[in-house]
């Protein structure tokens, strides 16, 4: 059994592609990105300010669009 790889470890363009058709949501490739900060910043200090709250909302407006036609 192979498992899926992680939405952190795709590309834009993958993703992209992948919300397009609905084999992913913008929502579940946010909160992916988001735990991987929560579990890597504490080290790294890439950001200085991270608006998960926003991100979220964002991800869901773009979730409830309609997929653009030719996905």
């Amino acid at each position: 059994m192979t498992s899926q790889p992680s939405p952190c470890d795709l590309t834009a363009t993958t993703l992209a592609r992948a919300i397009a058709r609905c084999e992913i949501s913008a929502r579940e490739v946010v909160d992916a990105h988001l735990e991987q900060i929560a579990r890597e910043d504490a080290e790294l200090s890439a950001f200085v300010t991270v608006d998960g709250e926003g991100a979220r909302r964002a991800a869901d407006i773009c979730d409830a669009a309609p997929a653009p036609r030719g996905s």
